[in-house]
């Protein structure tokens, strides 16, 4: 597989974790933390995953588990919201993104 072959769904999921990671910034994965089995697996579903090798897909999980907001991962988890909708992800964390950017680099 080659590098382009990932290039362009990484860097949506780079975009999504961003997303994911602004709210908890501040709240890391402490306390009701969500089950990481979980949100790989719903992470997973997503079509833009598709060909993603398992170990990036970890990586940025393990991204969204750092910075994200429990609550939207949560809410994701279940369906409520779609990952771009989770609180606090997005271009304007720049940590959760570089973090991201490792991931599939």
């Amino acid at each position: 597989m080659s590098f382009s072959d990932i290039a362009r769904p990484a860097a949506l999921f780079v975009a999504a974790l961003s997303l994911a990671s602004g709210l908890a910034a501040c709240g890391g994965t402490g306390g009701s933390g969500v089950d990481k089995a979980s949100l790989l697996a719903k992470f997973k579903t997503e079509k833009d995953a598709q060909g993603v090798p398992e170990a990036a897909l970890n990586c940025l999980v393990d991204v969204m588990l750092k910075h994200g907001d429990q609550a939207g991962l949560q809410d994701y988890i279940d369906g409520k919201i779609k990952v771009d909708d989770v609180k606090g992800i997005g271009p304007s964390n720049k940590q959760s993104n570089e973090d991201g950017a490792k991931c599939v680099s």
